[in-house]
């Protein structure tokens, strides 16, 4: 029997995003009201960093395996302390029971390209608008919802194989009938930290970490148990390898937990943003920067 993976990155995460989004709320209602129409200022900029997924085949490593991320992003600035923002970011995700040790035994593996857009509101902690010489950094949280794309991939003698279309636990099979093939685009949600500070009356530069708890246990191909005996039957032989790669009794592990279905996979970003602002088309209170 395999052993399950611990749960103990979800009940962190959990506590996270309830304290995250909890400051935030209390924060909009504060500050929400001083938001001026002609406070609006408007940035575009770009994403340079790295990504990395948390689930069965890495519950418990942050920045395992991490893998680099790239995209870029509009944000409109309502007033010193509330900012919108939308993002369109590509990754790549792997896991490794190898690498881990967790569940050496289980022996799977697979990497994910991950293409995300969201949406989500920015708080700043003190006073700041891009090209202010005054207030010139803050650390900000944030949070939102994404919608995103993947496509669980893994290896056999070089080669690398689709998993989803393979249905590896049965998916898709009549003696699993039950089982359905899983929606290679699921939904997010995004929370995390940052830190930014201005470099010119144009230029921002962002720190930024955030994890996304998403709607699919398939990031990582792995979720419930080993097939039935008979589904495997139906399978076509990268199927069966790539069901079950265990060390030892390979090929006999049916109904055996292969994943923990009780937990979704997070995946996360993290790296820097470069961001420009525009020109405003109105004076503000800094005539120096504008």
């Amino acid at each position: 029997m395999q052993k399950q993976p611990g749960n103990k990155y979800c009940l962190t995460m959990n506590f996270l995003f309830k304290s995250f989004l909890s400051t935030v709320i209390t924060a909009v209602i504060l500050i929400f009201t001083s938001i001026k129409a002609d406070a609006q200022r408007h940035e575009f900029g770009v994403f340079g960093g790295g990504s990395f997924y948390m689930g069965d085949l890495n519950p418990i490593m942050p920045f395992l395996s991490s893998r680099p991320a790239f995209g870029g992003l509009y944000r409109l600035n309502f007033d010193k302390h509330v900012s919108i923002r939308a993002n369109v970011l590509r990754g790549y995700v792997k896991g490794d029971d190898a690498l881990l040790k967790f569940n050496a035994e289980r022996n799977l593996s697979f990497k994910s390209s991950i293409t995300e857009i969201s949406g989500q509101l920015e708080v700043n902690f003190k006073p700041f608008l891009p090209g202010d010489k005054k207030n010139k950094k803050t650390p900000y949280l944030f949070g939102g919802f994404g919608v995103f794309k993947f496509n669980p991939k893994a290896q056999i003698d070089g080669e690398w194989y689709r998993l989803q279309p393979l249905g590896t636990e049965g998916q898709g099979t009549e003696a699993q009938a039950d089982r359905d093939k899983y929606s290679l685009t699921a939904f997010s949600i995004l929370f995390g930290m940052g830190y930014k500070m201005n470099l010119t009356k144009r230029l921002t530069l962002c720190f930024e970490w955030g994890m996304r708890t998403t709607t699919t246990d398939y990031l990582d191909d792995v979720s419930t148990t080993y097939p039935s005996q008979s589904a495997m039957g139906e399978m076509n032989e990268v199927a069966r390898i790539l069901s079950d790669r265990s060390l030892t009794n390979q090929g006999n592990n049916a109904t055996y937990q292969r994943g923990n279905p009780s937990t979704k996979d997070w995946y996360s970003f993290a790296g820097i943003y470069l961001t420009y602002r525009l020109k405003d088309r109105v004076k503000y209170s800094c005539p120096t920067y504008n």
